[in-house]
Order: C-alpha cells, then sequence, then structure tokens
C-alpha cells in the first residue's frame, strides 16, 4: 500500500462509505485499481463519526474543484503537502507528511440566515474537533502518528467551490521510514 492509499484508506473512514466510493468513477481498472477499489468497499458501513456524507482526497484543484461542484451536503476534503525527512542520532529515518484536512458544507448564496450559519458552522467546527480528538488517541499502528503537534484549525471559505465554509486542520503526519 502506497502513501496515499493509506492516508485516503484512514481519513475515508469518517465519512459515508458511499460518498467515498464516489471517488472510484470506473468499475474496474488496473490491479493496483481494483485493489484499491476492494478496500474502499470493506470499509465499515457506518463512519467513525456521523454526519459526513463525501469524501475527496487530492491535490489538483480542477480535481477537487469537478468533485465538490456535485456535493450537496458535508464533506471532507484531505489535501497534502510537502514531504520532509529527518534522522535521529540513532539512524532512524522519521519521515514528516504535511496535511490539512477540511470539514465542509456547500451553501447557495440565499439558502441559510445568519442563525442558520452559526447553527451550520457548529456542526462542522465540531466534526472537526472529533476527528482531530480520534487522531490524538490514535494507537493503531506504532510506527505512524496520525497527528502531531502543533496543529492550525482555521476557517475555510471558497466561494469558486460551491461557496463552500467550514474548517480545516493543518497539521503533519509522522512515522519511521514512512516513504
Amino acid at each position: 500500500m502506497t502513501i496515499f492509499q493509506d492516508i485516503f484508506l484512514y481519513f475515508a473512514r469518517f465519512a459515508d462509505r458511499n460518498g467515498v466510493l464516489k471517488n472510484f468513477t470506473k468499475n474496474s481498472g488496473s490491479d493496483e485499481y481494483n485493489w484499491f477499489k476492494a478496500a474502499v468497499d470493506m470499509l465499515p458501513e457506518s463512519p467513525i463519526i456521523s454526519g459526513i456524507n463525501d469524501f475527496i482526497l487530492a491535490a489538483s484543484e480542477e480535481s477537487v474543484k469537478k468533485r465538490i461542484l456535485t456535493f450537496k451536503s458535508t464533506f471532507l476534503f484531505v489535501d497534502f503537502g510537502e514531504v520532509s525527512s529527518r534522522q535521529s542520532s540513532l539512524k532512524v529515518q522519521e519521515d514528516y507528511f504535511r496535511l490539512a484536512l477540511t470539514v465542509a458544507h456547500p451553501l447557495s448564496a440565499n439558502t441559510l440566515n445568519m442563525a442558520e450559519e452559526i447553527v451550520l458552522n457548529d456542526r462542522l467546527f465540531n466534526l472537526i474537533r472529533a476527528i482531530r480528538e480520534y487522531m490524538k488517541n490514535d494507537r493503531q499502528d506504532p510506527f505512524i502518528k496520525r497527528l502531531t503537534f502543533p496543529q492550525e484549525i482555521q476557517p475555510f471559505w471558497a466561494p469558486a467551490l460551491s461557496n463552500s465554509f467550514g474548517w480545516t486542520m493543518v497539521f503533519q503526519m509522522s512515522g519511521i521510514a514512512m516513504i
């Protein structure tokens, strides 16, 4: 499994499986594609945290825009950035992968009044907090720390992405010889 497949499968568990499966637009492909799709098919029916219907992991702005324009409800968007490596005095390689995790909701200009916007904003913030809490306590793999400190949670507003708004958490994942 590649690092990108691992990240995809890890965060896909926070969204509705049907929303995750929308990333696979072909019935079949290469052996790796088929394995990857089968791994998503085996995700639990219920997400770790309820309330997130769609999921996307991508770095291409065009791919992200195309997918998000089809969303009608709350989504989880995982973006990735630079990778860095360090070596300890014991010659152990530790890799760091910068990620941004966004929980957002598309919004048409006339949909919500200010009070409804505040309620939705609270719900979206609580979803990102719940994911953060889960990640802080995750000890599933002793060689990977899914969430390192510090992290930053900031408002997300993207008029070009169906007027989506929500919250983004920027952080690093670290691991021993991860890449």
